[in-house]
């Protein structure tokens, strides 16, 4: 423990990725699950019961053939879940006026593999990037943006891809080796850039990642939109 705490001399100060900090205790610590959030993130309707803890289990699954184009392989869980209009943080956009689930192949399947990273969605104030808060903001209201919340849980298959955040996230032990979080690039786009990493790393080993309904709300901290969207442009390492 003290060996990789002396990692913590080499994250820069007030940085998002100090969060690492406490991964490496838990880690330590023999945790079997991490939860990774937020300070301005509630669990709601079952918060962590709501997810996946049995090695097995019935559910959706989303797959894509592997010479499929990328826009294909892209998938949305805004879309999935209600929201046509919208998409997460991350997503890239040059693909998201063309792009849809319609052509996907949705399985069923009787027994799986429970996914090692499971993402839940939130409500009211969702994971969205800074040019969807600008081109929707509104001073005079506070952001209530919902999701269909009986849409099932779904794992995505091998070579599909999606972003996803630090702010509502359940890793198991096979997956805590991809949760490093860049240090060389902004607050932003660090947990983005983990995100696609990790997928292929999973991919590599027979582990999966997986989206579920809502199961917490965000009152989110006061941003700079236009800061938010200056760090959010594409950094290099």
């Amino acid at each position: 423990m003290s060996k990789a705490l002396n990692l913590v001399r080499k994250l820069p100060y007030k940085s998002y990725t100090r969060k690492m900090i406490g991964y490496l205790y838990a880690i330590s610590h023999g945790a079997e699950w991490i939860y990774d959030t937020d300070d301005d993130n509630r669990p709601i309707f079952g918060g962590l019961d709501t997810f996946d803890f049995a090695d097995e289990l019935s559910g959706v699954r989303f797959e894509r053939n592997y010479s499929d184009p990328i826009i294909n392989r892209l998938f949305n869980p805004y879309l999935f879940y209600g929201r046509p209009d919208m998409w997460p943080r991350g997503f890239p956009l040059e693909y998201f006026s063309q792009h849809n689930h319609t052509d996907a192949n949705f399985r069923l399947c009787e027994v799986q593999k429970r996914a090692a990273v499971q993402q839940g969605l939130v409500d009211m104030d969702p994971d969205v990037d800074a040019i969807f808060r600008l081109l929707h903001a509104n001073p005079t209201k506070v952001s209530s943006e919902h999701f269909n919340r009986h849409a099932p849980p779904i794992i995505l298959g091998q070579k599909t891809y999606s972003p996803w955040n630090s702010q509502n996230t359940l890793f198991h032990r096979n997956a805590f080796f991809t949760m490093f979080l860049p240090t060389t690039v902004s607050f932003r786009t660090t947990d983005i850039w983990r995100s696609y990493f990790s997928q292929k790393l999973l991919h590599l080993i027979d582990e999966y990642v997986a989206f579920y309904p809502v199961n917490a709300v965000q009152i989110r901290n006061a941003h700079n939109y236009l800061k938010d969207f200056e760090d959010e442009q594409c950094n290099s390492f």
